[in-house]
């Protein structure tokens, strides 16, 4: 019996994500408890995270948006140490606040996304933000006293804002990975904004087996889908096997991740737009 495959198409504006991979048989009942999430499990949610965030990110922003980080120097320099995760909380908050007010003022409304580290062996604590257009360097660089300030556009490469996100969700510093407004668009499965497609007669063997190649045939898969050009070679899970060390495909199926972009969606050039660091007191 040959094997069926599922694929699963994200779509987010300039940019899509194709899923492809061996559809099981339904399971009936209950299954037994299993093991406590392990580190191969730990990789799949983080990586899970990360595509998440840029699903939002590449479906609400775009190249001429931006991001900043936000630092704590001045802090360390007055109080000689870090702050405190529920300081930093506390801090960002107001700040994305401010960052409210001021865009409402300029009669926009505000879109963010921005997750927080806390600094360790000599590290300064700081944020990273991601904002949509609309005010500029002195105006946001006023509303924060805390530290160093850095702005630039947001870069879209040919698999959008998955690296960015991927540092985004690398550790979890705070109490929450990530934080983002409630205004942003999610991918969505049904209605008119219908962005997640599933299929599961699209792809068969011969199209994986192309895909598997050594390298992967890039033109085949670009006739499978012929309105989008492809990022680079595919992602293909591996696994490594307990006995020999040896990392080769699983025995159980093949799973596939498929990078898609428009050109006009991609940043000519990472353009920064101000950075001002105040220096620590030794």
């Amino acid at each position: 019996m040959a094997q069926a495959y599922r694929e699963l198409k994200t779509v987010t504006g300039n940019f899509a994500r194709v899923q492809i991979f061996p559809v099981r048989p339904y399971q009936y009942g209950r299954k037994k408890k299993m093991k406590p999430t392990g580190a191969a499990m730990t990789k799949v949610n983080k990586e899970n995270r990360a595509r998440r965030l840029a699903d939002l990110l590449n479906l609400n922003f775009s190249k001429n948006d931006i991001q900043l980080k936000l630092d704590y120097s001045s802090f360390k320099a007055e109080h000689g140490r870090n702050p405190e995760p529920d300081e930093i909380v506390r801090y960002m908050q107001n700040f994305m606040r401010r960052v409210k007010r001021l865009y409402k003022s300029l009669g926009l409304e505000l879109k963010y996304v921005y997750c927080s580290e806390v600094g360790c062996r000599g590290r300064i604590s700081h944020h990273h933000v991601v904002i949509n257009k609309g005010a500029t360097y002195e105006q946001l660089r006023a509303l924060w006293q805390e530290g160093g300030f850095w702005m630039r556009k947001l870069y879209f490469d040919k698999k959008g804002c998955y690296d960015l996100a991927s540092y985004f969700v690398k550790s979890r510093y705070t109490y929450r990975t990530y934080c983002c407004s409630r205004n942003l668009i999610r991918p969505q499965e049904t209605g008119r904004d219908k962005s997640i497609y599933k299929n599961d007669y699209n792809v068969r063997q011969k199209h994986v087996n192309h895909i598997l190649g050594d390298p992967g045939d890039l033109e085949y898969i670009r006739r499978m889908y012929p309105d989008w050009c492809v990022a680079e070679v595919p992602d293909i899970a591996m696994t490594l096997d307990r006995d020999t060390g040896e990392v080769k495909l699983p025995t159980w199926g093949v799973f596939i991740t498929i990078y898609l972009y428009k050109p006009e969606g991609l940043s000519d050039k990472r353009g920064d737009l101000g950075y001002e660091k105040q220096q620590i007191a030794r």
